[in-house]
C-alpha cells in the first residue's frame, strides 16, 4: 500500500533523469519509516496511568504516591509523585509535551532508552529537591518532561544532518521549552513559592 501511493505521489516516469537516484532514496526513506514504525508505548502507558488517577484516584493514593520529605524511607516516592498533578492544566501541559517530545525518541531511539531518560530525569529531580529543598513536597511530570526536552535537543545536535525535519524539530523543542518555562512561572510565582529545582536536577 505504501509502495502504492509512492508511485502515485512521484511515478517514475515524470522523475527527471538527473534526481533520478535521490527520489529513489526518498521512497526507500518513506517505505522504511512506515514499515517499523511502532506507536510509543512508554509514553502512551504512563500518560494513561496520570490520567486515571487524577480522574480516579482519592486522597488516600495521593498520600501514598506523593513525594513526602518526612517518608525518604519509602523509596517509590522518589518516582510515584510523577504521576500526581496539582489540577487539570498542569496534567494536560506535562502530557501533551511530554507525548510531543517521546514519540519521535521511541521510534528512533527505542521504548527503553527512551523510559531510561524520562525515569531517570524523575528520579534526579526528587533527589536534587531533597538535597536543596529538603522540606518541600512534590508532585508531577515535570522532571521526565525535562529530561526528554534535554534528550531531544542532544538529538537533534548530535543528528542534524542525518534527521528529517530538523530546523521544524528546533523550533518545535524551543516552544515547548518556553511555554513550560511559563507555565511554571505561572503556576508558582502567584502562589508565593519558589519554582522547585526538580527540573535543574533532570536537565543534568
Amino acid at each position: 500500500m505504501a509502495e502504492v501511493l509512492v508511485q502515485l505521489i512521484a511515478p517514475e516516469e515524470q522523475l527527471p533523469v538527473c534526481h533520478h537516484e535521490d527520489n529513489k532514496q526518498q521512497q526507500q526513506g518513506i517505505l522504511q519509516l512506515v514499515h517499523t514504525w511502532q506507536p510509543p508505548y512508554f509514553i502512551l502507558l504512563v500518560s494513561v496511568l496520570e490520567v486515571c488517577i487524577f480522574v480516579w484516584g482519592d486522597s488516600d493514593v495521593q498520600r501514598v504516591l506523593l513525594y513526602d520529605p518526612h517518608h525518604r524511607e519509602q523509596i517509590w516516592r522518589f518516582l510515584s509523585y510523577m504521576l500526581l498533578h496539582s489540577d487539570t492544566l498542569h496534567l494536560a501541559l506535562n502530557i501533551a509535551i511530554q507525548c510531543l517530545l517521546a514519540a519521535p525518541l521511541e521510534h528512533e531511539q527505542g521504548h527503553v532508552r527512551t523510559a531510561m531518560v524520562y525515569l531517570g530525569g524523575v528520579l534526579a529531580g526528587s533527589l536534587g529537591t531533597s538535597i536543596l529543598e529538603p522540606e518541600l513536597y512534590m508532585m508531577g511530570a515535570s522532571g521526565g518532561v525535562y529530561a526528554l526536552l534535554i534528550s531531544q535537543l542532544a538529538n537533534i545536535l548530535l543528528n542534524f544532518k542525518a534527521l528529517p525535519y530538523k530546523l521544524h524539530r528546533a523550533v518545535a523543542v524551543a516552544v515547548l521549552a518556553l511555554a513550560d518555562i511559563a507555565a511554571s512561572l505561572y503556576h508558582y510565582f502567584p502562589t508565593g513559592q519558589r519554582v522547585s529545582t526538580d527540573q535543574l536536577g533532570c536537565a543534568l
